[in-house]
């Protein structure tokens, strides 16, 4: 009973249930012997099952799998056989993957926690290592059910003994009805869904219906206590914060011009990226983002400051002197951290020192600072028209002028960086590795530099840490399918590092390349407890290792291990090249393409477009509404399941088809006769999914 109040009173903390739900839980957990808290609280509908989960996959340090997810996948024969189904019950354990080659089960477990369950498998089914994702109790027994049972109907049965979930295919989370939080985050639209996607329209469809974002105690005046009450009450991770101001600071954004609107949205994504890809830890990424989503807050309308145009512009820089605080002033109250401050105000110190406010130059600006205002520049001169020169200039033009501040204006590497993105280098490369990324983490800068380039030729997306204790933090927050690290890491040697890794079901898995200058046959000796893992000993040929990390990613490819999804802008890559670049590569998934008003899917099998939906329309017209779409965003999630099919198509021929289309209805718009339709399409009859 120790351990469930301790639960208990963890989800009280963060605020997903309240100390009543938890005593009704303690309550009915007595009735039935047995029977998990949290099972409990899903059950009286006091918290939904991915809130839940969510909160105990951080605790485990592992993934989460929901119901819906688990009522989608499919389960091979040979991997059912693995786990005798006496076990799966009474541990619930349901396996849904094995690597033949490395003899590695992926499970999904209600306790990953119980090693002895997990020792117990190994032996059972002879297995070197299991991935140990978490589920609820009930969606697991659901999937024994159907997958050992071949029940189809076990998750409509869980569906209809779970009240508190819509339907399979959106989740929604209970919002406690308090006096005192409960209501007024209710009456103010913010109902806290689970799925990031559907609380944050909440929050829009709050906002421009006119409701108040009000945090208790306060006035609904401003963006600020909204800010305030996400803080508060929202699940407390880093990236719902995030997430959730993208929707706030895109309202306000709402009034700007049509070109301009989702400028702190773009100018985040972007420099989210080359944080990332410069080796700063997750948490320093997540500083550079909030900052990035705040930057333009307080400040004029009608005069969008950056770096370049001020240096430009005595005018303008007297403007940036009088305002460069007030996105500061204006959170205030909301106690930002410290170093999302230092970037607001350091925004216009320029890297040779005749910046402001301070005269900063080089490594004494914050490198958030200096991302910041690079990517900013570049927003402003591709997309704003009222900007200092007064025109938006291509993206080629773009990257030339800021190209010509490097060394005045801006940081070397972050143009360098920004660059590869805004050509879709980067972009490209992670969309052929199926989201894949490598990892390095290695004290020296040039190293570091030859490694990141001998990735790149082979099309891996690489990210850099400095140190072990940031490795640990990229792996955790999901931003390495592979490590390439020297052995004298700081603070951990990377022997211990690594170790620490294959003690946790999530990362027990991830291959790892050690790198050491000298030859010492101990070193061979102490990766045989590590791997998958491989060393490199000697004189480092950067190009040796790129091409053994390309086969250690192919291995996990060809045994069936999942991608990553992988998201962008349409800045960075127009759809068709999007759609040809998949193609090309021959994947699969749901492409998902959204700008402020519009939102569809493509569904894509093998490269070849399969069924695509946009708002009411299906098929080839929702295909062409969507061609339309010039700026936006998009996500690519590979492990999605297409379930619908109703084309069957090469991405050239409908791109071309879809050309012919709009030219026949200008032509028919016009007055004039429309074109005869072209032949040979290279299309098939594709019969509906069943």
């Amino acid at each position: 009973m120790a351990e469930t109040k301790k639960l208990g009173e963890k989800l009280i903390e963060a605020g997903l249930i309240t100390h009543d739900a938890l005593v009704q839980a303690l309550d009915l957990q007595k009735t039935k012997p047995g029977i998990r808290l949290g099972d409990c609280l899903l059950s009286l509908g006091r918290i939904s099952e991915q809130a839940l989960l969510r909160f105990l996959a951080a605790e485990y340090q592992t993934r989460y799998v929901s119901a819906e997810k688990l009522s989608k996948v499919k389960v091979a024969s040979e991997v059912l056989d693995r786990v005798p189904v006496r076990f799966a019950e009474a541990q619930s354990i349901l396996p849904i993957l094995y690597d033949a080659e490395r003899k590695a089960l992926s499970v999904v477990m209600a306790e990953p926690q119980n090693t002895s369950a997990v020792e117990e498998l190994k032996i059972i089914a002879g297995l070197s290592e299991i991935y140990a994702f978490i589920g609820t109790r009930s969606a697991i027994q659901a999937g024994i059910k159907k997958h050992f049972y071949g029940d189809p109907t076990a998750f409509d049965t869980l569906w209809n003994e779970a009240p508190n979930r819509a339907e399979a295919g959106a989740v929604a989370a209970y919002v406690e009805n308090t006096p005192t939080t409960g209501r007024r985050l209710a009456a103010a639209g913010m109902v806290f869904e689970t799925s990031p996607g559907a609380r944050l329209d909440s929050l829009a469809r709050a906002a421009q219906e006119g409701q108040s974002l009000t945090a208790p105690g306060t006035s609904p005046t401003s963006v600020r206590q909204a800010v305030d009450l996400v803080q508060r009450y929202s699940l407390m991770s880093d990236n719902d914060f995030i997430e959730t101001l993208n929707v706030l600071v895109g309202l306000i954004e709402m009034r700007r011009r049509d070109s301009f609107r989702a400028h702190s949205a773009a100018v985040a994504k972007h420099s989210r990226t080359i944080a990332q890809r410069m080796g700063l830890a997750h948490r320093e990424v997540n500083h550079i983002t909030t900052a990035a989503y705040l930057h333009d807050l307080g400040k004029r309308h009608d005069r969008h400051l950056t770096l370049m145009s001020i240096a430009s512009n005595p005018e303008w820089k007297q403007d940036a002197r009088r305002y460069y605080k007030a996105p500061i002033k204006l959170f205030e109250t909301v106690h930002l951290p410290v170093e999302v401050n230092a970037i607001l105000a350091q925004l216009y110190e320029a890297f040779d020192g005749s910046g402001l406010p301070q005269g900063l130059k080089s490594e004494g600006i914050p490198e958030g600072a200096r991302i910041l205002a690079a990517v900013d520049c570049y927003e402003d001169l591709t997309k704003n028209v009222q900007n200092a020169w007064g025109k938006a200039f291509s993206k080629e033009e773009a990257l030339d002028k800021i190209q010509k501040q490097v060394g005045r204006l801006f940081d070397p590497a972050v143009v360098d960086l920004m660059r590869q993105i805004h050509t879709g280098e980067i972009l490209r490369n992670r969309l052929l590795s199926e989201g894949r990324q490598a990892l390095v983490c290695h004290g020296d800068e040039g190293m570091r530099t030859d490694l990141r380039d001998a990735l790149a030729k082979l099309e891996l997306t690489v990210n850099i840490s400095l140190a072990s204790d940031a490795v640990l933090d990229a792996v955790h927050h999901g931003e390495a399918d592979l490590l390439i690290t020297e052995v004298n890491t700081r603070p951990d040697d990377a022997f211990v590092l690594v170790a620490t890794l294959r003690q946790e079901p999530a990362t027990a898995g991830l291959p790892v390349i050690f790198l050491s200058e000298t030859d010492d046959p101990g070193l061979h000796d102490r990766i045989a407890g590590l791997r998958p893992a491989e060393i490199v000993t000697g004189s480092i040929d950067p190009d040796l290792v790129a091409a053994k990390a390309k086969a250690l990613l192919d291995d996990r490819t060809a045994a069936g291990a999942p991608g990553r999804a992988v998201s962008g802008l349409l800045d960075e890559m127009d759809l068709p090249e999007l759609l040809k670049t998949i193609a090309d590569a021959k994947r699969s998934g749901r492409l998902l393409i959204r700008t402020a008003g519009k939102s569809g899917d493509i569904y894509i099998e093998k490269g070849r477009i399969v069924h695509a939906a946009c708002g009411t329309a299906k098929g080839e017209p929702a295909f062409d509404s969507l061609l339309e779409i010039r700026d936006g965003d998009f996500t690519l999630d590979p492990n999605f399941l297409i379930l619908e099919q109703q084309m069957d198509k090469d991405v050239d021929v409908l791109l071309r088809e879809a050309a012919q289309r709009r030219k026949r209805a200008a032509a028919a718009a016009r007055g004039q006769r429309p074109a005869p339709p072209a032949t040979g399409t290279q299309s098939r009859r594709v019969a509906p999914a069943k």
